[in-house]
């Protein structure tokens, strides 16, 4: 996934995710420019809607969204942290996109520090 992918492995694993639906790919070291470039593989990327908040210090590009229970300031998000709210609202029912007139196609998660149990 850290390199350009020659059209038969993009295309095993374009047919894997129809067959599968969720694909894992172990071990993967990437940087935010080629999670990007992976993902264009597999059609334009959408744009997260904090890059249009206003004072929005972002840690990644505006493709990619950050999840952390870490603030800015890499400190842990206090109870009534705005974001945070958010995202437990979201652990309720939530499906990427599909609000849009025209909703993704695929998701991808990168995670980087997962926790050991629960993660």
């Amino acid at each position: 996934m850290s390199q350009a992918l020659d059209p038969g492995d993009l295309a095993d694993i374009k047919e894997a995710f129809a067959k599968y639906a969720v694909l894992v790919f172990p071990g993967q070291h990437l940087t935010h420019d080629q999670h990007l470039a992976f993902a264009a593989n597999f059609g334009s990327l959408e744009t997260k809607l904090a890059v249009y908040s206003e004072g929005n210090r972002a840690r990644t590009p505006a493709e990619i969204e950050y999840l952390s229970n870490l603030d800015l300031d890499e400190e842990i998000k206090q109870t009534e942290n705005r974001i945070r709210l958010m995202r437990l609202a979201n652990r309720l029912w939530h499906t990427d996109s599909t609000f849009k007139h025209v909703p993704a196609k695929i998701s991808m998660l990168y995670g980087r520090e997962i926790a050991p149990i629960g993660g």
